[in-house]
């Protein structure tokens, strides 16, 4: 009897999926890297020049104008400091 258990518990780990991996897209992280690339400023970005991009924003979603604060909030990743957060509230926006 103890024969057979050991026999169905090893037959039943044979039968059973390999774990599964973390989930990528293909091609994803390539993508988002080089999208990133192109929002890099081209002069230092200031502590002012971000100030003023969250202002932008602020005032685009109070308008309702979804398009300007895709815009702003690029612009704003493009100034540096850039946190998950930002990222997602673009991908929101």
């Amino acid at each position: 009897m103890r024969a057979l258990s050991a026999l169905i518990v090893a037959l039943v780990v044979w039968l059973l999926p390999p774990a599964a991996s973390a989930f990528e897209i293909p091609g994803l992280a390539a993508d988002s890297s080089a999208y990133a690339r192109t929002l890099t400023p081209r002069a230092p970005a200031t502590a002012e020049a971000r100030a003023a991009a969250d202002r932008r924003i602020d005032a685009a979603i109070a308008r309702n104008d979804w398009a300007e604060a895709v815009r702003a909030r690029e612009a704003r990743i493009a100034l540096g400091e850039v946190t998950d957060r930002h990222w997602l509230r673009l991908a929101e926006a």
